[in-house]
């Protein structure tokens, strides 16, 4: 168990405050998509709140939460891309979503859910990843 902690302990912590800063974006992807409700469609809707919880959590992703040598130009084509696919497909998604489970609320709370956890491993492994993350070899007593 020793071994686990002292591996992941990095992982955990920066999954416990990925959640906490996508909690913000939940609130403001929320306060954007029902604001938005009152003038367009529940797809074009969906687009806009989505954007603004993406911008929110990029944000806080840049300078607070991912341990990264890289400038913010250097992460915004990938952000952008990231961004761009996750608004795009969380469209479709949640009206599939709503037809499965009826309730518009509840397939939100699950999309949303859903995108946060995918979002996270594509974020930390291909957007703000350092070479040593993936070069890193540990040192055994193998002989060679």
């Amino acid at each position: 168990m020793k071994f686990f902690h002292l591996r992941y302990k990095k992982h955990v912590i920066e999954f416990t405050f990925y959640i906490l800063i996508a909690l913000g974006g939940v609130v403001v992807d929320m306060a954007g998509f029902f604001v938005a409700l009152h003038f367009f469609s529940v797809l074009f809707s969906q687009w806009i709140g989505a954007l603004f919880g993406a911008l929110h959590n990029q944000l806080w992703h840049h300078y607070y939460l991912f341990d990264h040598k890289k400038t913010f130009s250097q992460t915004l084509i990938p952000v952008l891309i990231l961004t761009v696919a996750s608004i795009l497909l969380s469209g479709p998604l949640l009206l599939f979503l709503q037809s499965i489970f009826g309730s518009l609320w509840w397939s939100k709370i699950i999309l949303i859910a859903l995108m946060a956890v995918i979002n996270f491993f594509l974020r930390k492994f291909w957007i703000f990843s350092s070479r040593k993350d993936h070069t890193q070899v540990e040192s055994t007593n193998t002989p060679v």
